[in-house]
């Protein structure tokens, strides 16, 4: 049996509340009590603390859900929605997203159909709150994923109820691994069976090759010519796999 008290299950509960208080946040503000006292759990302590957390919110937690199901259907949820990249990341990884950002402007994703909020122009605006910015462009765009998983990405809040939001919502995605990273460490509700790009390994070539026929038929993009994609795959390929990384 895990202890209550061990990383196993601590992670379970920090990831279960952290996705799906994403989740909630597609239909519910600070208004709603249940939804306010949900949000503002301390999950700082250790594992009896958030067993104590869990055994008190479960109930709002039921009766939450319960109205999200019970809510007339919003006509806007039927309408097409337009797709969008959004780049997972830990901001630590700039260095390996800005070359991802470039190689996918070259196949012309740009500011209307990519997000990244580490590269200028593709995140946030200086008075613009992360929360709200996921909640709507999950709302308003069919998102298509792109994870970067490091060692640091772990260590990221953020990035964790990303990937929980994309969990609850079953949104597409692929995973580059970094240089310093492997599938062993993959943790979380992502796992290996979309596109899976080591960028260091033998066929990194052949998957961003099958990642670009992926966009490209997404977003209805014009094929570039076959040399120039080589041409900037393999540039990309070489300035990430030249990042020095430090334990």
């Amino acid at each position: 049996m895990t202890s209550v008290n061990s990383s196993i299950a601590i992670n379970a509960y920090l990831e279960w509340h952290k996705a799906a208080l994403l989740y909630f946040s597609r239909f519910y503000t600070e208004k709603n009590s249940n939804f306010k006292e949900f949000k503002d759990l301390d999950n700082s302590g250790n594992g009896h603390s958030l067993r104590s957390n869990f055994n008190k919110i479960y109930a709002k937690y039921n009766l939450l859900m319960n109205n999200v199901n019970n809510m007339p259907v919003d006509d806007n949820e039927n309408k097409k929605k337009s797709p969008m990249v959004f780049i997972s990341h830990n901001s630590k990884d700039k260095d390996f997203v800005e070359p991802l950002v470039d190689l996918l402007e070259s196949i012309k994703l740009n500011k209307d159909t990519l997000f990244c909020s580490s590269v200028a122009g593709y995140g946030l605006g200086l008075s613009e709150n992360i929360f709200d910015t996921l909640r709507a462009l999950f709302k308003n765009h069919d998102l298509y994923m792109i994870f970067i998983h490091s060692p640091r990405y772990y260590q990221s809040p953020v990035s964790l109820n990303e990937m929980g939001a994309a969990w609850i919502l079953r949104t597409d995605f692929c995973s580059f691994f970094t240089k310093d990273m492997d599938f062993t460490k993959l943790k979380g509700v992502i796992n290996g069976s979309n596109i899976g790009i080591k960028v260091d390994a033998d066929d990194a070539t052949f998957k961003l090759n099958d990642l670009y026929k992926k966009l490209q038929d997404m977003f209805n993009l014009t094929p570039l010519d076959s040399n120039l994609w080589e041409r900037k795959r393999n540039a990309f390929l070489k300035l990430v796999n030249a990042i020095e990384y430090k334990e």
